[in-house]
């Protein structure tokens, strides 16, 4: 079966979509607590540098992230 590039496109992006809606259900099932992506990133910048870079320039780019 041939498609064509657009339609191909299309189904990885559904596919995707699909993917990160199991990872949110998988998430939400679990009962874990949710951590708040600010907390994250700042326990990210303990261990790892290269976090730690990233993390400066986000938040020198989204001032919410500071």
């Amino acid at each position: 079966m041939l498609l064509d590039i657009e339609d191909y496109e299309k189904l990885l992006e559904e596919l995707e979509e699909l993917e990160a809606l199991r990872a949110f259900d998988a998430a939400e099932a679990s009962g874990d607590k949710a951590i708040p992506l600010t907390r994250q990133y700042q326990r990210l910048n303990h261990t790892n540098s290269i976090v730690f870079s990233f993390s400066d320039e986000l938040k020198r780019n989204c001032p919410e992230f500071s």
